[in-house]
């Protein structure tokens, strides 16, 4: 049996995958409208290669952090096979460097409205302002940092972890697949916080 992979936390990526958790196919759009064409990319992949969704086995889900809007659109369809019996598997791409072993590292990712995510590979969390994030990494050259996809935090980093997915799935997607991982889609900021009407 075949899975899918699908990532709509920023564009979408899509992929194919055997039963070893190798791409057969991977597709990277950048779109803003995600919504509008996921379904479509998803019969296209499938019907290349002769296969429908019977075919699949499972979903693998990127479940963030990235966009609230994206990562709705992944969620909603992941829920519906889940549904329909599909096995779904879930994570976040933070989870990425503990799959591969790395240790000594800092995660960071952009978290919008102009602060920066970072996380330790301890799992201890925090948002920075850009400012304060760039004085971090000048006063803490002993890590490496580490994101994921290209982004404005880039720059700054060592590792990105879209390189790792692309070159390794099997690694990274055994080790979400053995631990049985569900993780809910990610946000930087609890409802209260993000829904707070802004002073300025």
């Amino acid at each position: 049996m075949k899975s899918l992979y699908l990532d709509t936390s920023e564009g979408l990526k899509l992929g194919l995958l055997n039963e070893e958790l190798n791409w057969i196919d991977f597709l990277d759009l950048e779109t803003r409208r995600t919504s509008d064409v996921v379904h479509s990319q998803i019969v296209n992949i499938l019907e290349k290669y002769n296969l429908s969704i019977s075919d699949i086995d499972s979903v693998f889900l990127m479940a963030g952090p990235g966009s609230y809007t994206g990562m709705r659109v992944a969620e909603g369809i992941a829920q519906v096979l889940e549904m329909e019996g599909k096995q779904i598997f879930s994570f976040h791409s933070f989870r990425i460097p503990h799959f591969l072993g790395l240790e000594n590292y800092r995660w960071v990712y952009p978290a919008f409205k102009g602060e920066i995510h970072v996380r330790n590979s301890s799992g201890s969390t925090e948002l920075l302002l850009k400012e304060d994030f760039q004085r971090l990494v000048a006063e803490n050259d002993q890590f490496t940092y580490i994101t994921h996809g290209a982004n404005e935090v880039s720059e700054y980093c060592q590792i990105d972890t879209t390189k790792n997915l692309s070159d390794t799935p099997e690694i990274i997607l055994k080790s979400v697949r053995d631990q049985d991982l569900r993780d809910r889609p990610f946000y930087f900021r609890p409802a209260d916080v993000e829904f707070k009407k802004s002073s300025k």
